[in-house]
């Protein structure tokens, strides 16, 4: 599958179960995991001010997006990351102290 056809099957999923909570929109994009093994970052966006759903909405969420892709043949392992209201920039800015290896590595 595409990123495209991957970000559609996302939104299908994703949107009923986390769009009255504030999902905006999906972005996918393909690449691989820490262990070099192809993947897929799955990025949904919220609407600024809207709160953060529990842990169980949000893991039976990537779970269904999982199996859905999984039923479509999609054998990349979907990595899903929530990204809320003005946060943009909040991991690149936590992972500038890896930069050079983990600490005490």
């Amino acid at each position: 599958m595409n990123t495209e056809q991957i970000a559609a099957v996302a939104e299908s999923i994703l949107r009923p179960r986390l769009g009255l909570m504030g999902l905006d929109h999906v972005e996918v994009t393909a690449g691989y995991d820490h262990d070099g093994d192809p993947a897929l970052f799955v990025t949904a966006y919220y609407q600024p001010g809207t709160g953060v759903p529990s842990g169980e909405v949000l893991s039976s969420s990537h779970g269904a997006l999982h199996e859905a892709l999984q039923e479509k043949g999609e054998e990349r392992f979907p990595y899903l990351n929530h990204r809320f209201g003005n946060d943009e920039g909040f991991e690149d800015d936590d992972l500038q102290d890896f930069k050079g290896g983990l600490p005490g590595a």
